[in-house]
Parts: C-alpha cells; sequence; structure tokens
C-alpha cells in the first residue's frame, strides 16, 4: 500500500548549453553504468522508471566528467547534468555525494538469518520483501513473484519481512504475529499463512484471524495447541517490531518494498517481466560484487 509520493527531482548542476565542444576522451568503460545505477539507487527509481547516460564529456576542471543524464519518471523525462571527480569517490547534482556503493549499504542493514525464505537459502540474489500481510498491494506484488521464482531456483531467493501498517489495517499486525508463531514450529506452515492470507484477504477479519492463523497452521504441521497459546501471548511481536526497526533504517515507509540485492524498490505495479529483469540485472552483477 503505497503510503507516499515521489517528488521530481529539479536538481541540475549545470545547463545543458554549457556542454563543451571538445569531448573527445571517453570515459572509464563501467564508469556510465555506474553513474546510471548511482542516480537509479540515488532517487529508489523503480521499473518502469530509469536512468540513462546520453553523454559524457570532459570538463574544467579536467579530471572532473560531466553526464547527461536523462530520468524517466511516471511517463516524464527530465535531463540533467551531473559531475563526476577523477578519483570516481564524489557524485554531485547540487550538492556533492559520495559516490557509493548504495545497494552494499542497505545489504549491511539487513538481517537475514531467521527470517523466513522461499527458495534455496544460499541462492546467491535475495530479495527481501517488506509486505504487511493485509495490504491488497503486497498480495500482487508476492503473487507475481511467487510465479517468478521457480525459474530461478537455486539463484534467487524470497526473503520475507514484516511491516504492518496499524494505522489503517486493524489485522495485519495479529497476522504477522500467528504467522511468525508458525514459523517457529514449522516453516512450511509460515507460508502456508503467508500465501493464505494473502490469497483470502477478503474472508479474513479482525475477528476471525486467531482461528485462521489456527486452523490453516495446524493443516501444513504446526502444533494447534502451541500456535494458539503463542499468538494469544503475542510472543512473536518482537521479532515483528524488529522488521518495522529494520525496516525504518532503510527509509520504508509503505508496501511492498522490496530490496532486491539491496537496490531499493517501492513499488505496488511492477510486472513478472519486470520482477525478472530486476533479478537478471542483480544476478549479472554477483561476479563484480567485492
Amino acid at each position: 500500500m503505497r503510503s507516499v509520493r515521489w517528488i521530481a527531482v529539479a536538481a541540475v548542476v549545470a545547463s545543458l548549453a554549457a556542454h563543451p565542444a571538445a569531448a573527445a576522451s571517453e570515459p572509464p568503460a563501467d564508469l556510465k553504468a555506474k553513474v546510471e545505477r548511482f542516480v537509479v539507487d540515488h532517487f529508489r527509481l523503480a521499473p518502469p522508471d530509469k536512468a540513462e547516460v546520453l553523454s559524457a564529456w570532459t570538463a574544467e576542471p579536467p579530471e572532473q566528467w560531466r553526464f547527461q543524464v536523462r530520468v524517466t519518471r511516471d511517463g516524464k523525462a527530465e535531463t540533467a547534468v551531473y559531475a563526476v571527480t577523477a578519483d570516481f569517490k564524489v557524485f554531485a547534482l547540487s550538492r556533492m555525494y559520495a559516490f557509493r556503493d548504495v545497494r552494499a549499504e542497505n545489504r549491511d542493514k539487513v538481517a537475514l538469518d531467521g527470517a523466513p525464505v522461499r527458495g534455496a537459502a544460499n541462492a546467491p540474489v535475495a530479495i527481501v520483501a517488506y509486505c504487511d500481510l493485509q495490504c491488497p498491494d503486497c498480495a500482487n506484488a508476492m503473487g507475481k513473484l511467487k510465479n517468478v521464482l521457480p525459474a530461478y531456483e537455486g539463484r534467487a531467493r524470497l526473503v520475507f519481512k514484516n511491516f504492518p501498517l496499524n494505522h489503517i489495517h486493524p489485522w495485519a499486525e495479529a497476522a504477522a504475529i500467528g504467522a511468525r508463531c508458525a514459523y517457529e514450529q514449522k516453516p512450511e506452515a509460515f507460508w502456508a499463512l503467508h500465501d493464505h492470507f494473502f490469497e483470502k484477504q477478503g474472508e479474513v477479519n479482525a475477528r476471525n484471524v486467531r482461528e485462521v492463523v489456527a486452523t490453516v497452521g495446524a493443516k501444513a504441521g504446526a502444533d494447534r495447541a502451541k500456535l494458539l497459546a503463542c499468538f494469544d501471548a503475542r510472543a512473536t511481536l518482537p521479532v515483528v517490531q524488529r522488521d518495522v526497526y529494520e525496516a525504518g533504517k532503510l527509509g520504508v515507509r509503505g508496501t511492498p518494498t522490496f530490496l532486491i540485492d539491496g537496490r531499493f524498490v517501492f513499488s505496488e505495479t511492477l510486472t513478472e517481466e519486470q520482477f525478472k529483469a530486476l533479478i537478471d540485472e542483480a544476478l549479472a552483477a554477483q561476479p563484480a560484487r567485492p
């Protein structure tokens, strides 16, 4: 459930009219890709939004590069010029930024141990999903991912994180607590509840969520009495709250939000083909990772 909207970025370092006539030399081969990736990550662009370097040239001082970048967001294109220093450490928009690996920083903020995983636990690409089990947009997105993941067996895994929006979804937190109770008994029971909540949202409410947890969890192999005791004691609330705290450190403000190998993607409209493209991009980057 998208709770914020992106604001168009108006920052421009230099006028396009300042493009110098002399642009004989070429930047290092990988720098164009790094610039595009930085812009995507800095502005958290999600497909079909994108950043494209149109041209590059040297400028005064001669050790700096200038890049003409077109950012497409919500069907509208905006072009700006950005600067990169000789050591490729600093990136300039309307202010200076560290030209850093945002995705690696994001990965470092996520605790993967102990989280529910769908797919091979050692798959190189982790798709971390911050979701609300009562969120219709999450149900839509996670259904698409469920269809996509079999084609990436052994290469990509889905990691579930809780982000219940209590102010608008009255049974989301209770569902998160119950699903986590099931996970601590039997991981398969967690995924049975995960799928049930997303596929049957219209049949669940604040009055029957307890019974749904017990019935669906027990059918998946969890002990019903233990499930109910855990649910009633809200024993797994600290785990849910840790997920929410972690999401806050990453800047998650709405659901569904994904970290695909560290790339921040906040969108409820991704298609299956766009999910595939994001996973393919992450897989292609694996050999280059330090």
